[in-house]
């Protein structure tokens, strides 16, 4: 009886596993597509980060404001037309799907609300901007990376950790410099993969 119980035991943990590892081989085949953010906000902000040091290059700091007011707001407007889009084409969202859009608006909001208050109250010296950018991003690419079981993700947040460690360490001037050079494998890589995934998905539907 008791070996019974015990076979019973392995076959639905064994069933359960199996549950898990659908679910997220299914998530992973909706989410894919997503590619296109980390590629959107990699090119953007790695554009707004050599702009911002050639600004300073040439004694033009008074102008490092706007390849930010620029940018950005184009990312945000791209960034809801995409959302929109893949919100039309899905079916049902899985709680995969929703734990992993959470923790994205989660660091887009910490971001936001640190750069408004802080706008007002300076509560933090405007050098630690480029590093908290760094750290808030590789949380999310670090998370996104653990829940979708992408090793591309997860790696690309120890390149944003450790970008961001280095600028703690050297002139702030160097900062946007190094910004740029860390969402390479951190942001872009991985978006491109994803992406290549994606269209090998489509490719082949049946797989």
């Amino acid at each position: 009886m008791k070996t019974n119980d015990e076979a019973r035991q392995k076959i639905d943990a064994r069933q359960e596993l199996k549950i898990v590892a659908q679910m997220i081989q299914k998530t992973q085949q909706t989410v894919a597509d997503r590619g296109a953010f980390f590629l959107l906000w990699g090119v953007l902000v790695s554009l707004a980060c050599l702009i911002t040091f050639a600004l300073n290059e040439y004694g033009r700091e008074s102008l490092i404001w706007l390849p930010w007011a620029t940018f950005m707001p184009i990312g945000g407007i791209v960034s809801m037309v995409l959302k929109r889009r893949y919100s039309k084409r899905a079916r049902h969202t899985s709680y995969v799907e929703h734990a992993y859009d959470s923790i994205w608006l989660a660091c887009g909001l910490a971001f936001f609300i640190m750069m408004i208050v802080n706008t007002i109250t300076m509560s933090f010296p405007f050098e630690s901007i480029y590093p908290f950018i760094s750290f808030i991003a590789g949380i999310g690419v670090f998370a996104s990376g653990r829940i979708m079981e992408w090793t591309s993700l997860w790696i690309g947040a120890l390149f944003l950790w450790g970008g961001g460690v280095t600028m703690m360490l050297v002139p702030f001037h160097y900062h946007p410099l190094i910004m740029s050079v860390v969402l390479v494998p951190g942001y872009l890589i991985p978006g491109y993969l994803l992406m290549l995934h994606f269209r090998g998905q489509n490719a082949n539907p049946e797989v």
